[in-house]
């Protein structure tokens, strides 16, 4: 007979750490293609969520940046776009540098329904590449046309290349000769005739009309606003130092600047911003990457010269 003052035994815990809270279930769809790749080593329930729902978001609008794209490769693209199991509706590869011809148009071929393709800065496609992926998803038999095209930094295209996706549009969307702006991003600059990203000036000022249009390398124009130097009185361009950008002296003000150096990034570079640690008023702000460096390289001396002394 058991004795009754003994505390009664206890079931071994799980070694699983007990089920997830369905809350974080609801939480996937939400959640970045990178996070969902890293979802399945918390457990094997959102494993399995993962890998068995096909209709959550990410699968179906791919979407591939930083730090994702850097490590992006033709066998890994393959792999993450054919969780959508053919039904892919938007393939966004932001600075794939590793992405070719071939790796994108298998992802095409096997992903016809797809109407926002974005290949921006993927510096190892080609412009024949592109025009073969775009010809795939304009196709007649697809049920889907190509809604958004965006190119820009891939290099290599001339003017023939860019009639020739332009006919591919025109063709799938019946649309006039003129009618592919919105589709695609790049244009033929009326001032250098290159096919680049081609701006006009987002507003006017109050005094007078800006009508000045044509790429970066022609037109110098503000990252932040699009402003020229000629839309609005007093407002001069100079150049941001972090990132090599032009900004006017209007936005250079608004801009989070570095700590040390009190220079900006502008809003497309902020991902190089790095956080700055242990600093006054509780490591609140940032430092530059060249600051970043330079403060790592004092701490490591300090520790060598505390090393020295004992």
């Amino acid at each position: 007979m058991a004795d009754q003052n003994q505390p009664p035994s206890q079931e071994p815990a799980s070694t699983d750490g007990g089920s997830p809270h369905e809350a974080l279930f609801l939480v996937l769809p939400y959640l970045s293609v990178l996070e969902l790749l890293n979802v399945p080593r918390v457990c094997t329930s959102l494993r399995r969520a993962v890998e068995d729902d096909d209709d959550i978001l990410p699968w179906l609008d791919l979407v591939m940046e930083r730090p994702l794209s850097r490590r992006l490769s033709d066998q890994r693209l393959i792999g993450i776009s054919s969780r959508g199991k053919g039904r892919l509706k938007s393939l966004i590869l932001m600075d794939c540098i590793n992405v070719t011809d071939d790796g994108l148009q298998l992802v095409v071929s096997n992903n016809p329904l797809i109407a926002k393709l974005h290949v921006p800065g993927c510096i190892r496609l080609t412009p024949d590449g592109i025009i073969r992926a775009v010809k795939t998803l304009s196709d007649d038999n697809n049920d889907c046309r190509l809604k958004s095209l965006c190119i820009s930094n891939i290099l290599g295209i001339n003017k023939q290349h860019f009639h020739t996706l332009c006919s591919y549009l025109q063709s799938a969307h019946k649309l006039g000769d003129t009618a592919t702006s919105n589709i695609i991003d790049v244009d033929i600059c009326p001032v250098c005739d290159e096919v680049r990203q081609v701006y006009a000036c987002p507003q006017s000022s109050e005094k007078k009309e800006c009508s000045r249009k044509g790429c970066k390398l022609c037109i110098p124009r503000c990252e932040e606003c699009g402003r020229c130097a000629d839309c609005k009185e007093d407002v001069e361009l100079e150049e941001a130092t972090l990132c090599s950008e032009v900004l006017c002296s209007e936005c250079w003000l608004h801009l989070p600047k570095c700590n040390h150096c009190n220079q900006p990034y502008c809003t497309k570079h902020v991902y190089r911003r790095q956080q700055q640690q242990g600093g006054t008023g509780g490591g609140t702000g940032w430092l530059c990457e060249a600051c970043h460096v330079k403060a790592n390289e004092v701490l490591g001396h300090d520790d060598d010269d505390d090393d020295d002394d004992n």
